[in-house]
């Protein structure tokens, strides 16, 4: 991990804390930025604001007592806002993760929250996912039918951490890591044909979780427009762009909040962007998003 990364992803932790406001329930993700993000809160939670969390891992929450962060243990109600990384983001903005190993829980903070940001550095995104693994949580019990089951969708898999000593999530699972040749055609196909598997517990596609994002520079932008699901909303709001130690960052939040539509609030991402990258996307149409540029 190179010195720019780190500095990237607490980049994007830091704008993320700007979201956070006095009372709130936020959720907390797993893995290097979310870590961050966890930190900051931290330094509310000692500089007065009253906020309370729900942690996705226990390596999460573990940190954030000792962090003084109050954990909620059951919940009632919605999430204010949930802040995690991902390990892969296509320009459709579904998302690859787990390849921390939380995933499962990871998954139900973000569909239990109104607002569900993704934090990232530009090295996550890709042209397609399957750059690298995908991971599925299974049950240890019978796991090598399960396994079968899967690689007959089309894949290649490996036991994460060996067969004879293999990693156990915090649920008790096993993860197989899953490779497809080429990457993945369709993540919505996918993504149902592995969860209606028997004895699969969860996978790390998040798929039309995220609608919008955009990252650029002071130089020429990137966009990011999500293409499919249900979430994306032509009143969409274009907001919050500002620029900071060289970084350029617009949130566009997918749901207007006094949408009739709006059943979980909206989602969104930010990306900090290194100056010195060239790289462009554009909008579903090829041309690129408007916004406060």
């Amino acid at each position: 991990m190179t010195s720019n990364q780190e500095r990237l992803k607490r980049a994007a932790a830091e704008k993320a804390l700007e979201l956070v406001q006095d009372g709130m329930l936020l959720g907390l993700g797993s893995g290097s930025t979310a870590r961050y993000f966890t930190e900051g809160v931290g330094r509310l939670v000692a500089s007065g604001m009253k906020l309370r969390c729900v942690p996705s891992s226990r390596a999460t929450a573990e940190l954030a007592a000792e962090l003084g962060i109050p954990i909620v243990q059951e919940l009632l109600g919605a999430i204010d806002l949930a802040v995690d990384g991902a390990d892969e983001v296509d320009p459709n903005l579904n998302l690859i993760k787990g390849r921390g190993g939380a995933l499962f829980r990871e998954k139900i903070v973000a569909a239990a929250s109104k607002r569900f940001v993704v934090v990232v550095d530009e090295s996550k995104l890709v042209k397609h996912l399957g750059v690298d693994a995908l991971p599925v949580e299974v049950s240890p019990f019978l796991w090598r039918t399960t396994a079968e089951r899967l690689i007959a969708l089309g894949s290649s898999l490996t036991v994460r951490g060996g067969e004879e000593a293999p990693f156990i999530t915090d649920n008790g699972n096993l993860i197989l890591d899953l490779t497809f040749d080429g990457g993945i055609d369709s993540p919505v196909g996918l993504a149902t044909a592995i969860k209606v598997t028997p004895g699969v517990v969860e996978h790390g596609l998040f798929v039309e979780m995220t609608d919008t994002q955009r990252a650029g520079s002071k130089g020429p932008p990137l966009d990011f427009s999500g293409g499919t699901g249900g979430r994306v909303r032509s009143k969409a709001q274009h907001w919050k762009c500002c620029t900071a130690a060289r970084l350029s960052w617009v949130q566009i939040p997918t749901r207007p909040p006094d949408s009739a539509a709006n059943t979980r609030g909206h989602t969104s991402g930010w990306i900090p962007r290194s100056p010195l990258s060239p790289r462009h996307r554009t909008g579903q149409a090829g041309h690129p998003i408007s916004g406060c540029w």
